[in-house]
């Protein structure tokens, strides 16, 4: 119940709440034993830790999570843990570092679960396309739709864009900011408005780009 509550503060853009929700269990499943959980647990922490820019405190604990995924059996944990440790190298801006990643991330088996599947596949997909190698990836949009398909469309957007289709990305930026308003995401409508301005900025329309990047830093600001 406790991981879950993790992701749940992730998803809903509390980075905060799932990273406190994440130590104090983390002590708890310490304290009496639970080994079970210390991967998922860790690997939640991480992903909040990084969108809280504690990159440090994200690279710790994903590296953690993957040694616990190994030692207690749970598989599906260590392409999460590699995912976790990719948007903390984002956050470096690392060129060297995000291939190596990446690289490790491929050379993983994908998981099972569908929205752990997906977390991967998202992260591989917009990480692989800001390297200069877009590779379209079906899978990251259509149905079942979840609380993170918003960000699903600002990466295919992302990936369309690298590919030469400007207007096909604006479109799917368009379809993801509808999803966004739908669930009332304002971190993921943000994220799509940051990469629409990067798309705009490609073909010189410097002035709306910056109305974009300014409009989306309020709310990054707001959520910490």
């Amino acid at each position: 119940a406790a991981a879950c509550a993790v992701w749940c503060a992730y998803m809903l853009d509390l980075y905060d709440t799932g990273a406190d929700i994440a130590q104090r269990a983390l002590r708890l499943a310490e304290r009496f034993g639970q080994a079970d959980v210390l991967a998922n647990l860790r690997t939640g922490l991480s992903f909040c830790q990084a969108s809280r820019g504690f990159l440090n405190d994200a690279d710790a604990a994903a590296e953690q999570a993957i040694v616990d995924a190994q030692r207690f059996g749970a598989p599906d944990l260590v392409p999460m843990a590699r995912a976790g440790l990719m948007i903390a190298a984002q956050g470096r801006g690392d060129p060297e570092l995000l291939r190596t990643r990446l690289a490790d991330l491929d050379a993983t088996p994908l998981p099972e679960f569908g929205w752990w599947r997906r977390a991967i596949l998202t992260t591989r997909t917009r990480v692989a396309a800001m390297l200069g190698m877009p590779e379209p990836c079906p899978e990251l949009l259509g149905e079942p739709r979840d609380a993170m398909s918003a960000m699903r469309y600002a990466d295919a957007a992302l990936v369309t864009a690298a590919m030469g289709e400007p207007g096909a990305a604006r479109s799917l930026i368009s379809e993801g900011i509808a999803i966004a308003e739908e669930q009332q995401s304002r971190g993921q409508r943000a994220m799509l408005e940051t990469t629409l301005a990067e798309i705009l900025m490609r073909s010189g329309d410097l002035d709306r780009s910056r109305t974009l990047l300014r409009s989306a830093q309020q709310v990054f600001e707001e959520i910490g």
